[in-house]
């Protein structure tokens, strides 16, 4: 499928009967004026081509580069989702590019020699539809910290998408934050240094910290039984400790399977920590035996946090404000008292669509 390049003659060409050199120039002109169904299609920085991809087909572009180039580049995977290969002036793959399923596909890389680039496109999973692709940017590879993070965050830092906050720490300072992209797509808001994010399952770590903090103080043990705190959980012949529900190897079903089973719907509904609870109280045995099994776990973390309300007789989140924190210097962090809390200045969480859209 490559263009016609040249021609090599060897003596045995020079002996053949005139004729038969003659047919072989016009099948040569037959290859050349058929090269441009195959040939590559030439790319112009900042300026979107369109292509169609069948089931097994296979879409060539090409670009020329300098050398130390900093490339940027995207494609709008409109009704087919694809695969990029970037291959180098010597044929060999600078990178494979297969992230997303539809809406753009955002790409990197650095050149090392200059010459013609070429970007393959080719469809994931035989689908066959249209997209376009673009070169956004093509500029020298940057040397700095500050200019390798900018580049390295370019797929982010427009006004049209959710974007991140990034920070460099040297010596427990922070060396360098740069914000880039949208914390709020339906209003245009911006991130800034203090938008506030929902940490997720992060936040198990942070109930590990008080776990720790109370077995220093020497107020419990993390190998007591869980039913010392929760009484009213059922006794399933075998002890269930602190520990195991922290790490994960309780035996507990993990709550989102059996909510889901009764027709909850898990990232719609809200679910709250009775619920949690209630899967534990209705099980009728354990999954596994504790502590022969690693099992993530979101069951545990809700026992545990109620456990750490008896313990302190006070509202879990509120004593972690108090007491790690505050003291911490930690002025933007807090916890949910329930969920759909109302959380000054935050960031709203996404995913895309079918469509290539954002929800």
């Amino acid at each position: 499928g490559a263009p016609f390049r040249g021609e090599v003659r060897s003596d045995a060409d020079r002996s053949l009967h005139p004729w038969l050199r003659l047919m072989r120039l016009v099948l040569l002109a037959l290859a050349v004026l058929a090269a441009p169904a195959f040939a590559q299609t030439p790319l112009t920085i900042g300026i979107e081509a369109e292509g169609t991809l069948t089931s097994d087909g296979a879409v060539p572009f090409s670009i020329e580069l300098e050398a130390g180039q900093f490339v940027y580049g995207e494609a709008d995977q409109r009704t087919v989702d694809v695969v990029i290969n970037v291959a180098g002036p010597d044929g060999m793959d600078v990178v494979r590019i297969d992230q997303s399923g539809r809406g753009p596909e955002p790409f990197t890389f650095t050149t090392s020699d200059a010459g013609t680039y070429t970007l393959t496109v080719t469809p994931f999973a035989r689908e066959s539809g249209d997209f376009a692709l673009a070169i956004l940017r093509a500029e020298p590879e940057a040397t700095t910290p500050e200019g390798r993070l900018a580049q390295s965050m370019a797929a982010f830092d427009t006004d049209d998408r959710p974007g991140a906050i990034v920070a460099v720490i040297r010596d427990g300072e922070v060396d360098v934050a740069r914000t880039y992209g949208q914390a709020n797509l339906a209003h245009g808001l911006p991130l800034t240094r203090t938008t506030r994010y929902n940490n997720g399952y992060d936040s198990k770590q942070i109930a590990g910290v008080f776990f720790a903090l109370m077995a220093e103080e020497g107020r419990l043990t993390l190998d007591d039984d869980v039913r010392t705190y929760l009484p009213e959980l059922p006794d399933f012949g075998t002890t269930v400790t602190l520990r195991h529900l922290l790490n994960h190897t309780s035996g507990y079903r993990e709550v989102y399977g059996p909510l889901a089973m009764t027709g909850r719907t898990v990232g719609g509904d809200i679910l709250d920590r009775q619920d949690a609870i209630d899967v534990v109280m209705r099980q009728p045995d354990l999954q596994f035996a504790p502590g022969s099994r690693h099992l993530y776990n979101s069951t545990a973390y809700v026992l545990l946090t109620t456990i750490a309300e008896r313990i302190v007789e006070q509202p879990y989140p509120d004593w972690m404000d108090d007491n790690v924190f505050g003291p911490l210097g930690m002025t933007q962090t807090t916890i949910e008292r329930e969920p759909g809390d109302v959380i000054p200045n935050m960031a709203r969480s996404y995913t895309t669509t079918d469509r290539g859209t954002f929800r």
